[in-house]
């Protein structure tokens, strides 16, 4: 019927803000954790993130989507891999 293609398409348009909010709240806490820090390793990175999430009772991230997300962050220079360290990223001012 009609109001149930409207109920699914108002469905996958919250679906996507939901997935856009997640995007950006990981981001910001992947570049807050660092700008603080300067550098941390990966697996360090990705609990604090998470634990951080968690805590606020948001979501729960996996380590995949924390690792996509830091990918990105990374080919946008926002954040740098440690040219010594290859598991360490640091911030870019």
């Amino acid at each position: 019927s009609v109001s149930e293609g409207r109920e699914s398409k108002s469905r996958s348009g919250a679906s996507r803000e939901v997935k856009e909010f997640r995007v950006a709240r990981v981001d910001a806490l992947i570049v807050r954790f660092l700008k603080a820090r300067g550098s941390m390793v990966f697996p360090d990175l990705v609990r604090e993130v998470v634990n951080e999430l968690i805590v606020s009772g948001l979501f729960v991230p996996s380590s995949e989507m924390v690792k996509r997300r830091l990918e990105s962050l990374v080919e946008r220079d926002f954040v740098a891999r440690n040219t010594e360290q290859h598991d360490r990223f640091d911030y870019v001012s």
